[in-house]
């Protein structure tokens, strides 16, 4: 009866992914991870796709570089302040690459959660949870 219950107040609109953290998060980092509403930009990427909505509303925030290791299939990044007008924005990484420092690895999706990035398309929402 639980499980029908949990199941009965599940969001089906969007698609959940779970995520371990990887460093120690700011509060602001912590907003644009768990209580931002994200979606994916129409012109995705080979390399990531792309939230972009959050770099307006925390334009103004501290986000200093941490973290930022190169980057994995699965990693979570929040942009951090090297990377100008674009800082706050989250990516989710698809595809391996070097980071310029720009990038604060917060998270990873965990094992099989990976195969969840196949249905990540342009304008689809998702939301991260732990």
């Amino acid at each position: 009866d639980s499980e029908l219950s949990e199941l009965g107040n599940m969001d089906f609109s969007k698609l959940l992914l779970k995520m371990k953290e990887q460093c120690e998060l700011s509060d602001v980092e912590r907003e644009i991870i768990y209580n931002y509403p994200h979606f994916i930009r129409g012109d995705m990427s080979e390399y990531m796709a792309r939230s972009t909505f959050s770099r307006i509303d925390f334009k103004d925030s501290h986000i200093p570089p941490k973290n930022t290791l190169d980057l994995e299939i699965g990693d979570i990044v929040v942009l951090n302040e090297n990377f100008g007008r674009y800082k706050g924005e989250l990516h989710i990484v698809t595809k391996e690459m070097k980071n310029d420092g720009d990038k604060n690895v917060v998270g990873k999706l965990i094992g099989s959660e990976k195969k969840l990035l196949e249905y990540l398309n342009p304008w689809s929402a998702f939301k991260i949870i732990k």
